[in-house]
């Protein structure tokens, strides 16, 4: 790839989920509390082990991706990649038809890319999803103005 333009942060989801992590805990913690005030007779280790586990594998495995999955914005196409795995795919503008932003109000949003095979894909928790947006749309209108260009100019 080329010369990166932006690389794409995940921090105001990072800073959501530390937020949010101790009332997950808390609302767990009462839910053990709770299952083993009204069934006694059930051991509530059998459930509370698992449970807790899970809690850590899903929040831990959210930070992971937030700090190791990436998103490049290039000269000549979109990088993502994920780094512990040393997993990288480039995806040249000219296969992108548009770009979409799921929650454009919320600090951090999904971008779905569509392309012109009509498949898309989807990249989750992305900070300033407008602007990434916006200049990924200004790329594809740079390229689709120089491939107009060349067209006419072929024809002349």
């Amino acid at each position: 790839m080329s010369e990166i333009i932006k690389r794409i942060q995940r921090q105001h989801h990072l800073q959501h989920l530390t937020q949010i992590a101790p009332f997950i805990t808390v609302a767990y913690l009462l839910q053990c509390y709770m299952m083993a005030s009204f069934f006694k007779d059930v051991g509530v280790s059998q459930f509370a082990i698992p449970l807790a586990i899970s809690l850590a594998v899903m929040l831990g495995s959210l930070v992971i991706y937030d700090c190791y999955h990436y998103m490049n914005i290039c000269e000549d196409g979109l990088e993502i990649g994920f780094s512990p795995f040393n997993m990288k795919t480039s995806i040249p503008y000219s296969q992108i038809k548009e770009v979409e932003v799921f929650d454009p109000e919320a600090h951090f949003s999904t971008l779905i890319l569509h392309f012109h095979n009509d498949s898309k894909k989807i990249i989750y928790f992305v900070d300033e999803a407008i602007l990434i947006k916006a200049i990924i749309d200004e790329i594809l209108k740079i390229q689709n103005q120089n491939q107009n260009q060349t067209e006419i100019n072929k024809a002349a």
